[in-house]
């Protein structure tokens, strides 16, 4: 670990490490607050997109559970020397207080989920998720249908649809789902 560990992380990101360098400081280095981050502008979207957008994904899901939106400015290629063939975004944005965020097993547990079923985002839920393993059991489609049902969510809903407070909600339904 880093000593003293860090507090912010402010870079210029390259499209290639941008995701994984920020998912892994939201994820493991609880001690960072702070981000202010250049990244390419469809990647600055894509952290704080909306439900039922093309841009939301498991990245904007993630992101958006432990962290709150600061600001996004845009900035133009011509703001380079050499001018890049991409636009940019600088964005800027907080970890969420421990009371409205979940602890670092939830957040496994929920970013675990969300990547398998964003990895299949065009099927429904309960097509993509039945048969996976989560919580220690395999889940199945009637569990999945079920736990959707129960927080008032369509029974055929897809990844994008579910706001991240209702992926934390489904994956604490579906970890108290019955072993198949």
């Amino acid at each position: 670990m880093l000593d003293p560990p860090p507090t912010a992380v402010v870079a210029n990101l390259a499209y290639n490490i941008a995701i994984p360098l920020i998912m892994t400081t939201v994820a493991r280095l609880p001690s960072v607050r702070r981000w202010a981050v250049m990244v390419q502008r469809e990647l600055g979207e894509r952290l704080f997109a909306t439900p039922s957008t093309k841009a939301y994904a498991a990245v904007s899901v993630l992101t958006q559970l432990a962290c709150r939106l600061e600001k996004v400015r845009p900035v133009s290629a011509s703001a380079f020397r050499p001018r890049p063939r991409v636009e940019s975004s600088f964005v800027t944005f907080v970890r969420r207080d421990s009371s409205e965020a979940p602890d670092a097993d939830e957040y496994a547990a929920v970013a675990h989920l969300v990547r398998l079923a964003f990895g299949q985002r065009r099927k429904t839920l309960a097509n993509s998720l039945g048969g996976a393993a989560h919580a220690g059991r395999t889940l199945t489609r009637d569990g999945v249908r079920a736990a959707l049902r129960e927080l008032g969510l369509r029974e055929a809903a897809r990844p994008e649809e579910l706001t991240p407070p209702q992926w934390r909600a489904f994956a604490a339904a579906l970890g108290a789902e019955p072993p198949a």
